[in-house]
């Protein structure tokens, strides 16, 4: 036999240590397996857990800013401006220009993009000129500041619109005869929106309410008993005047203020507000005012 290389070593039951297997019991502390080396396993899991809060948190916020934020609203606003109110006195034309302009104010601070100011005045006569309407229409983008937006529509309306508001005073301070009120809702059918385009619909009618010019329909004549009115609204129905305006909100203002409210007693005036409410009824709208003032501009 070849002599070993090394001495003979056993354990203490006698038995010999295998190839590469190094004995165990002499080792001060040793259980044969050591432990991974760091913080144990569920240690780990809840620092990670703990990480991933701001991130969960940071996608959930911006998810609910994109996904909900709401769009801004929007909406139409149609005025029609009485010319006729202030003939003999430039003082009542002056306050229904002012008035004009407190209604954009409004309509603006309602939420309204769309804005068209068209002029009543005797529209039978073929020969008299072509007032052209104020009009201007803001886009609103909902990924930008909605204030600065809204900024620009109260910036237009108070260095803008008042120019041309006495515009169409001076252009139709010429223009005599009745006051075509009744033509003024199919005119402003016209500009309205579609009702899924925008949120609102206000027509707006800055006016004393006395309608003198179409033949048979002179207001300052009223009374008129409800069933008088009816017959005058199938008339206007016949001849086309009685529009669609589904959902509009109107509004009259100004009434009694003008130069024919002069001789009208307050029962005509009953009759003539009973006359109105009828007509937009059968328009399908609401006649939502009917006031002696209009909102006044705000300045500043």
């Amino acid at each position: 036999m070849y002599p070993s290389s090394s001495p003979s070593r056993t354990t203490r039951d006698g038995s010999r240590p295998g190839p590469g297997t190094r004995p165990t019991a002499g080792r001060r502390g040793s259980r044969g397996t050591g432990r991974p080396s760091g913080p144990p396993p569920i240690a780990w899991k809840r620092v990670l857990l703990l990480a991933a809060i701001p991130v969960v948190a940071l996608v959930a916020l911006i998810l609910a800013v994109t996904v909900f934020t709401p769009e801004p609203t929007t909406g139409d606003c149609i005025v029609a401006l009485d010319l006729t109110v202030g003939h003999d006195d430039p003082a009542i034309a002056d306050t229904y220009a002012r008035w004009a302009e407190g209604v954009l104010q409004r309509c603006a601070d309602d939420g309204a993009v769309n804005f068209v100011v068209f002029p009543i005045t005797n529209s039978t006569d073929a020969d008299l000129p072509r007032l052209e309407p104020i009009g201007k229409p803001f886009d609103i983008d909902a990924s930008q500041n909605i204030d600065n937006q809204r900024a620009r529509i109260r910036k237009w309306i108070a260095d803008e619109a008042p120019g041309e508001i006495e515009r169409l005073f001076d252009e139709g301070s010429s223009i005599e005869g009745g006051t075509d009120i009744l033509s003024a809702p199919s005119v402003a059918e016209d500009y309205f929106n579609d009702a899924d385009e925008v949120d609102f619909r206000q027509f707006w009618l800055v006016t004393d309410g006395i309608h003198i010019e179409r033949p048979g329909l002179d207001m300052r004549s009223a009374p008129l008993e409800r069933a008088e009115r009816q017959v005058e609204l199938a008339g206007l129905e016949a001849e086309g005047l009685l529009p669609r305006l589904d959902d509009v909100e109107v509004h009259m203002c100004g009434i009694g203020g003008g130069d024919h409210s002069e001789n009208v007693s307050d029962r005509q005036q009953t009759d003539i507000e009973s006359l109105w409410e009828d007509f937009f009824d059968a328009a399908g709208a609401d006649l939502d005012d009917y006031d002696v003032s209009c909102p006044t501009p705000q300045e500043g």
